[in-house]
């Protein structure tokens, strides 16, 4: 969300087209279905403590999310900004974007996940195939408005993707259950 409202208020073109929430919106969801999936106990069950104030998060779990959302941002909007260029090539710069984004989905579900069920790896591998094909193949990235990267261009994004996601791995255990 903030990508989206930082870019043009920078005065860039628009980062997101309606096509690109759509692609977005079917990868996050399953996403963030996982990352708060709890997979049943193989024990009895038991009664659950109550706190004399209910939270859904720590203290300490909030400040990870913050630090995750703010990483994320700042890989796909940095890398927006270096893609766009003096060429101002958006379609270029879209793609790098996104596919920052998208690994950052990735790395964080795994992270968060652990990937401890069948339907997160399935998400998982599912949300980078779909990056390969919309990126990668000419007319699929036509139609979605993005242009084909070169390696090198993958390897920024990539990078940029999983050390913003890479902090998931230490999120409190209080978010993982």
């Amino acid at each position: 969300m903030l990508s989206a409202a930082i870019v043009p208020l920078a005065g860039y073109p628009l980062l997101y087209l309606p096509i690109h929430i759509v692609w977005l919106e079917l990868v996050i969801h399953p996403t963030a279905l996982l990352v708060f999936q709890e997979l049943p106990s193989s024990g009895r069950l038991t009664p659950i403590r109550r706190q004399a104030r209910p939270r859904f998060f720590s203290p300490l779990a909030w400040v990870s999310i913050g630090a995750l959302g703010v990483l994320i941002t700042a890989a796909v909007v940095l890398g927006y900004d270096y893609a766009l260029g003096a060429g101002r090539d958006v379609e270029h710069a879209r793609a790098m974007a996104i596919v920052a984004l998208i690994i950052a989905s990735a790395t964080a579900t795994t992270g968060l996940s652990r990937l401890r069920s069948r339907t997160a790896v399935v998400v998982v591998i599912g949300s980078i195939a779909s990056l390969l094909l919309l990126v990668q193949v000419p007319a699929l990235a036509a139609l979605v408005q993005l242009s084909p990267l070169h390696l090198d261009d993958w390897a920024l994004s990539v990078a940029a993707g999983a050390i913003a996601g890479a902090i998931s791995f230490f999120v409190p255990l209080t978010l993982r259950r």
